[in-house]
Formats: structure tokens, sequence, C-alpha cells
């Protein structure tokens, strides 16, 4: 377990007009948040650029914590059995979330009212990609190639009941119940770097996480699983538009468990909304390929959530997804 302290400094003049209505002078200890995965990953990079301005503006300590396992569920179940005292934050992903509650019966918590959300703190969508084994330039292509396989092929995920393994089961039903054997790896790069050396046939992934591999041409991706095509994966169509309805996203959200004092709530939140609108921030995160909404806020982040219960509950259901 890691921890950072980020002490407040003087803050910026493009941030002063904002720091007054967000004052913590009522609480007492620092502003934890909590990451549930290792250092290193898109969740702790966005608290961490966050909590610099965050303290600024509340005029307190931010201390950044990683508190990883069971694919996010111990940090998520330290934060929901937190003291309400708004003291206590978490910087969730679709696996914290939302997967690691619907992988497990029974459910550890509800994803839809266990966190109050205040953002979400940017997103990018996932791809799909494959190895040099692979003379596929579409994705019917593929298709044709797995279907062909007799279910010879495998793919590789960050781990059972990840997001990665959620999704590629949805593309394995969506794209005609394919027969493609899983193989869960301890982290993504792991699962990337096996489909380069030809150990595995199909991987989907964030882009980010590819893009070292893609610029390499050590993989080829051959479907973005955006709205639209993406500026990070450039000349790569979108699944929908290959006639696979697979729409898909890795993403941060800034959360208290639910319950917090509703002043506390409403200081970050203020200052929350004036950091995302800062261009710096902004520009840092998409450094990452990170793309970030300012005005996706408390109610877009609920419904957002309730959405993803809404698909992705049965496509755990019906694939038996069971995390230990």
């Amino acid at each position: 377990m890691r921890r950072r302290i980020f002490l407040m400094g003087s803050a910026q003049a493009a941030i002063a007009a904002a720091a007054g209505a967000a004052r913590a002078q009522t609480s007492e200890g620092p502003l934890k948040i909590v990451i549930p995965f290792p250092p290193g990953g898109h969740p702790d990079l966005v608290a961490r650029v966050l909590s610099v301005p965050l303290a600024q503006l509340l005029e307190h300590p931010v201390v950044v914590e990683n508190r990883a396992g069971a694919g996010g569920l111990i940090g998520a179940q330290a934060v929901l059995q937190s003291k309400r005292d708004g003291n206590t934050m978490i910087m969730n992903t679709a696996s914290s979330a939302v997967f690691v509650a619907l992988t497990r019966d029974p459910m550890p918590f509800n994803p839809v009212s266990a966190f109050s959300p205040v953002a979400m703190l940017g997103s990018q969508p996932l791809a799909l990609a494959v190895g040099p084994s692979s003379s596929a330039r579409s994705l019917a292509e593929f298709v044709a190639e797995a279907k062909r396989s007799g279910g010879a092929f495998s793919y590789g995920s960050s781990g059972v009941g990840s997001l990665t393994h959620v999704i590629a089961e949805y593309f394995k039903q969506q794209a005609g119940h394919l027969d493609i054997q899983h193989i869960p790896y301890k982290g993504s790069v792991a699962a990337v770097t096996d489909l380069a050396a030809g150990r595995l046939q199909v991987v989907i992934d964030t882009l980010s996480t590819m893009r070292p591999f893609v610029r390499d041409a050590r993989i080829r991706q051959l479907a973005v699983f955006s709205e639209r095509p993406n500026d990070a994966a450039p000349g790569v169509p979108t699944a929908r538009q290959q006639g696979v309805d697979v729409v898909a996203q890795a993403y941060n959200i800034f959360a208290f468990p639910a319950g917090v004092p509703r002043k506390r709530y409403d200081q970050v939140l203020s200052a929350v909304q004036a950091i995302v609108k800062r261009s710096d921030f902004q520009a840092t995160l998409m450094n990452a390929l990170i793309t970030i909404d300012p005005n996706f806020g408390p109610k877009e982040c609920d419904d957002f959530i309730a959405n993803e219960v809404a698909i992705f509950a049965p496509i755990v259901k019906s694939a038996r997804i069971i995390a230990a």
C-alpha cells in the first residue's frame, strides 16, 4: 500500500475564484482518495493529477492511497466500510464500480446505490486486436477465422471478472456466439505481450495499453469499440461500422460512498467542476489517451452506471463469469 500526501499550496489565478466556495474548513483529517488498483494505471494517474489542484481548492490535504486486490473489490469495500464523514473517496473504474459486484454471488454491494458519484474523470474506448498469426484485416475476416478454428482460438484478459473479460464475452455473443477460450492474466500488458508473441489470437483492451505494440507493428487493431472512429486509432473503424453492436470503454468515476454529509459533497463537487474545465488538466489526461467531458456530473454518472448494470448483468450471467 502506497501513500502520497499533497499539501495545500497557493491557488493559481485560474482556480482562485472557486476556492472560497470549495473550502473544507469543518472537516478533520485529510481527504483520502482510494485507488482500488496498483500504482501506474489510469485511475492512479488521474487521482494524482487531480489531487494537487483539489488540495489547493479545498485548502486541505489530499491523500492518494492504493488499495489493490481482488479486481478492485478490496479498495471498494474499504471505501464502503469507511466512516461517512466525507473524508474518504474512490477513483472507481468499470471493474471496481460494477463488475466486482456483478461477478460475485451474493453481490458484495449494489453498484447502482453504493456510491455517490461526483464526476466521470475521463474515459477511453476499448479495441480489438489480433496478433501476427492472423491474416484478418476486418472483424468479418476475424470472425470467419475464429469459426473455422473450431474452438482453438484463445483470448487474454486482465483477470477473471475484469472489464476486458466481460467485454470479450460480450463481443463473442454479439459476433454470433463465437467459441474462443478465455485465458486470464495478471494484468493487461501481459496479455497483449502474449498476443504479440503469437500465444493468443485476440485481445480486447484499451487504446493506451495497445499503443506501444501497435506503434511497433507487433499487433493489428481491427475495431474500436466506440460510437465513432477515434483519433488515437487512425484508420480503424468501429465495431458498429462493421456490423457488430459493441460499445465499451474504460472509465474513471470519482465518488464518495453513499451517505456522506451534503455540505462536504458539495464542497468537493464545486472544486472538481472547476478543475475539469482547466486546459492543463484536460491536456494531461489527453496525453494518456483519456478523454474527459467536463459536463459529465453526478446525474450523468448515476444514469451511466445504471445502464452499465442493465447491459452487463445478463452478459455476466449467460457467460457464467464468477470471480473468486
